[in-house]
């Protein structure tokens, strides 16, 4: 396992050895990685004992292209959604690059991408949090 998938948008913990799971994060070599935020879990995130790992997914600052503006008409704090360059972003699409970076960070130091997740994901001395998986914390 060495690709990280998120795993999501649904808000509610799903059971799946009841039915088939849907996506990248249900294939073996995929780790499932669902999103937290600031105080818990993210109310979008789908959560389960087949979720690998969890990682901030709540209001991340990345890079967005110049120049955008919506239907939104600004207001007294400015227009908000007219964007410069940065915009603010959640989703468990957003906490899974959290996790691929963390498992790439120790295959730059030379271990195996095998090696990495059992490293960072896997390790049982790990804070491991049922249905949420192992807290991955790159701060």
């Amino acid at each position: 396992r060495a690709v990280a998938g998120g795993r999501g948008r649904g808000g509610r913990s799903v059971d799946c050895d009841a039915g088939p799971q849907r996506g990248a994060a249900s294939r073996p070599c995929v780790v499932a990685v669902c999103a937290v935020g600031p105080v818990g879990l993210a109310p979008f995130t789908t959560v389960g004992p087949w979720v690998g790992a969890c990682a901030l997914g709540v209001d991340l600052v990345s890079t967005f292209f110049a120049g955008w503006n919506g239907d939104e008409p600004p207001g007294g704090d400015g227009d908000p959604d007219e964007y410069t360059g940065w915009a603010c972003w959640s989703g468990t699409s957003f906490a899974a690059p959290v996790v691929v970076g963390a498992l790439a960070r120790e295959m730059a130091r030379g271990f195996s991408a095998e090696d990495a997740v059992t490293r960072l994901i896997d390790n049982p001395a790990l804070l491991r949090i049922p249905g949420l998986g192992t807290v991955i914390n790159v701060l």
